[in-house]
């Protein structure tokens, strides 16, 4: 039996279409069902800090809770931070 995966990264960037949500859930639900780690981590350096970047990241949250993980961001611009702040979000969406 493989040892258990230490954690996902995940990459986000550019501006992402709300189109895309659902493939995105789908490739990490593929990760999680192959590994399932404690901590899955979304580098987000990149990524603009808009409305559907929020939505991803609350849909990533609840994916890797349901899977019995964390998620945790990595590399978060100032402009994303503050929308996580001002959303109400810093909580839910830890770095």
């Amino acid at each position: 039996m493989d040892q258990p995966q230490a954690s996902i990264t995940v990459r986000l960037s550019g501006r992402l279409a709300r189109s895309e949500l659902p493939a995105i859930c789908e490739r990490v639900t593929g990760l999680l069902e192959r590994a399932c780690p404690p901590v899955i981590y979304c580098e987000v350096a990149t990524v603009a800090a808009d409305a559907v970047t929020i939505d991803a990241l609350g849909q990533l949250q609840l994916l890797a809770r349901r899977y019995g993980c964390r998620l945790k961001l990595r590399d978060v611009s100032d402009e994303l931070r503050e929308l996580i702040e001002w959303a109400g979000l810093q909580r839910v969406l830890a770095e």
